[in-house]
């Protein structure tokens, strides 16, 4: 990137995530919320066409994770691939949902079906299967 596009995108971003009053603050010092909050920030700095998120929820708060979730969805054309538990945000975020079991796809499901939901909860509850979506 343009020195200062970069400098201008990184701007945006730390606003984004909710860091611009620790903008100058050492990152050892951050909580591991933050840190969460800035590893994101720093994956889609160069505005990638394909993300890779394994549970990117993990450490954050409830208004740090609508941060991120919100950055998701401003994004339509950017493929996400991401591993996680958290049903109601996969069907939030997620067109399609891959459920695995030990290690295998059992299911495919896509997300706007109207009987998606009560398909997935049926099997993830009663086989403990994990989300991919």
């Amino acid at each position: 990137m343009e020195p200062a596009a970069l400098d201008e995108r990184c701007d945006y971003l730390i606003r984004k995530v909710g860091l611009w009053k620790r903008a100058e603050d050492p990152v050892k010092i951050f909580s591991r919320g933050m840190k969460q909050r800035l590893s994101f920030a720093r994956a889609i700095i160069h505005a990638p066409s394909l993300l890779l998120l394994d549970e990117p929820y993990t450490g954050l708060d409830m208004n740090a994770a609508l941060l991120m979730e919100n950055l998701l969805l401003e994004k339509p054309d950017l493929t996400k691939i991401m591993v996680t538990h958290d049903m109601d945000r996969a069907f939030r975020l997620c067109s399609r949902l891959l459920i695995m079991e030990a290690g295998n796809i059992v299911h495919d499901v896509v997300a706007n079906d109207p009987n998606a939901r009560k398909f997935a909860e049926a099997v993830c509850f009663s086989a403990g299967g994990q989300f991919k979506c």
